[in-house]
């Protein structure tokens, strides 16, 4: 068995956990997609008449897609150290979706190909103003499975383990 001290030094080495999102920044393509899909609709239903203009619109509507490849942004977003999590979560009055928001301002980066770019605040607010809400949420899912599921499901998994061995506690 490992000592307090070693353990601590091994858990210093670990990697520090983390979590890869992609989200999708608002475009004003809605209205335009929305159209095409009808078109699509309408042609598909009246296979003779509408075969031409259905060709047509997938096209325009592979165009479409293509183009908005680019609203795609990829966001990495680190475990938050726990005593920075306790004071943030104490600062914000304890409200979920506040501590979230604040973790992924300072534990999250833009990757830009290899590089991680580090936001301000204004810039991180800005960004989140651009996203839809499922976006918004993919994010601070993100940062909560770090924070606070899965740290709590590997104590209850180790426990479970320790208990199999017929130990009550670690030592």
């Amino acid at each position: 068995m490992l000592s307090h001290k070693e353990k601590v030094a091994k858990a210093k080495k670990a990697r520090r956990n983390f979590k890869i999102v992609v989200v999708a920044m608002d475009s004003d393509a809605t209205d335009e997609r929305d159209a095409l899909m009808a078109e699509i609709a309408a042609a598909d239903s009246d296979k003779r008449a509408g075969m031409a203009s259905g060709v047509a619109a997938r096209a325009s509507l592979a165009k479409l897609d293509a183009a908005e490849v680019e609203s795609l942004v990829t966001v990495k977003i680190y475990r938050s150290d726990p005593s920075f999590w306790a004071r943030l979560s104490a600062q914000v009055g304890y409200s979920t979706e506040s501590t979230l928001k604040a973790a992924i301002m300072v534990d999250a980066r833009i990757l830009e190909g290899t590089d991680e770019l580090v936001q301000t605040t204004d810039e991180w607010e800005e960004f989140f103003s651009t996203l839809a809400p499922s976006s918004y949420s993919l994010l601070t899912q993100a940062s909560y499975m770090l924070n606070e599921t899965e740290p709590t499901e590997r104590i209850e998994r180790l426990k479970k383990v320790l208990e199999s061995t017929g130990d009550s506690a670690p030592s």
